[in-house]
């Protein structure tokens, strides 16, 4: 590696470190700062207390296990500290912001194109805010970079498919679905459609078989203590169900085309939506169906169940609820209603470029050797996570660690092919610049 590369990736780092570091003292350093922050930290506390992990959470599941014992180690070491936590996820953040630089130089052999796109995800205030809060997303980002960053560098490569890369991915995408269970479908999915699209290479078939049976070993050691502890055999956690019944419920729809007077009554909606509303549902199913004494799966299928039925009653509504929530998915700005106008605008400001300049870059690589497989690996990876969300639960922050680090790095190529228009020779002069040692 070269001095000046290795300048610029420190640099990076120390960046993305320092701009969490001021996200945490701006939000307040051991404050939580969101709803589901005390089911995680609850659990975190349990884990280091006696190693136990709680049956349901704030919410009528238990949570994904990743975060709550990412937590529980951080612990381990500094003490109960939410500060020391966000430490180590501003950490996180610049090490993820390494891992796009390695990515984008691995698919476009530019320094300059890494470069940049290691810069936009420093940069990127979500990225930062997320890192600066007592949430899932900063570890899921991390773990889920580093699963398409392994991907890129088999994809790339010339001769078979490396099977310690793939075993590597593997690992990356069990720890992912860990820590919230989209990653075990998209480990799934571009398994496949990586077999089919390098069905030439050798190693095409046995990589991506290598990978899904690798993340499956990486699950099962928590499968089984569900089972020892639970009496039942759960994969991850029994949350699909619930899931799918407040995603679905005909009352969210007031969440989308109703008017809230203010930020608060907003989350009162929401809050009604998740306790008051599910809380009365328990009560008839306790009534009716003895709803304590039920086995968790059993639950489950209740809520599932009655998602199903809902969406039968009224089917003009669900439809509706369905174009919202793909709307809200991909939509390139927060919500008005919770952070007002000028967040709304200065969020449209900064995530509106990156789209356009994302699915440039995406469209200019579609035919270049190097990158046309991944081009298309990450289309049907944003195609299968936007299914996912629209048919259950669909915000903004479950779209940022899957599909947003890696439209940087085509926003990048993108910035980087308008620069080109001002003169290649510039481009390839700035490239050997930064990959030379003096």
């Amino acid at each position: 590696m070269s001095s000046k590369r290795r300048i610029i990736q420190v640099g990076l780092a120390v960046l993305a470190f320092l701009l969490c570091v001021g996200m945490i003292y701006v939000t307040g350093r051991d404050n939580p700062d969101f709803a589901d922050s005390i089911d995680y930290i609850t659990a975190a506390r349990m884990l280091v207390a006696n190693g136990s992990y709680p049956a349901v959470g704030g919410l009528h599941f238990f949570r994904a296990p990743l975060y709550p014992l990412f937590i529980a180690g951080v612990w381990s070491i500094a003490g109960e500290s939410v500060f020391a936590v966000k430490i180590v996820q501003a950490l996180l953040h610049a090490v993820t912001t390494l891992m796009i630089f390695r990515a984008a130089k691995l698919l476009t052999t530019s320094t300059l194109v890494a470069t940049i796109a290691g810069m936009l995800f420093a940069l990127n205030p979500f990225f930062v805010y997320q890192a600066a809060a007592i949430q899932t997303e900063a570890l899921q980002t991390f773990v889920m970079t580093l699963a398409l960053l392994l991907l890129v560098k088999m994809i790339v490569s010339d001769g078979p498919f490396d099977l310690k890369t793939a075993a590597a991915a593997g690992v990356a995408f069990g720890l992912g679905a860990l820590c919230k269970n989209s990653p075990l479908g998209i480990c799934i999915v571009l398994a496949v459609a990586m077999a089919a699209l390098c069905y030439r290479r050798k190693n095409s078939i046995a990589a991506p078989v290598l990978m899904i049976v690798v993340m499956f070993i990486t699950i099962l050691p928590w499968t089984f203590y569900n089972l020892r502890t639970r009496g039942e055999f759960i994969l991850i956690n029994d949350s699909s169900g619930f899931v799918a019944w407040i995603g679905n419920h005909p009352a969210n729809i007031r969440i989308y085309e109703g008017k809230f007077a203010s930020r608060e009554e907003t989350q009162q909606y929401q809050d009604y939506m998740a306790k008051t509303l599910a809380a009365e549902q328990v009560a008839e199913w306790e009534r009716t169906k003895g709803y304590s004494g039920l086995s968790f799966k059993e639950r489950e299928s209740l809520w599932r169940q009655q998602a199903i039925e809902n969406a039968k009653a009224e089917p003009g509504i669900t439809a509706r609820l369905i174009g919202w929530k793909l709307l809200a998915f991909w939509r390139p700005w927060l919500s008005s209603d919770i952070y007002s106008t000028k967040g709304m605008l200065i969020s449209a400001a900064l995530l509106v470029p990156l789209f356009v300049l994302g699915f440039a870059g995406m469209w200019l690589s579609r035919k270049q050797p190097r990158i046309r497989e991944t081009v298309i690996l990450f289309a049907i990876l944003m195609l299968f996570v936007t299914a996912v969300h629209t048919a259950l639960v669909s915000t903004m922050r479950l779209r940022l660690p899957n599909i947003d680090p890696f439209l940087t790095i085509f926003a990048a190529i993108a910035i980087v092919a308008i620069l080109a228009r001002f003169g290649t020779a510039r481009i390839e002069s700035v490239n050997r610049f930064l990959d030379s040692s003096h």
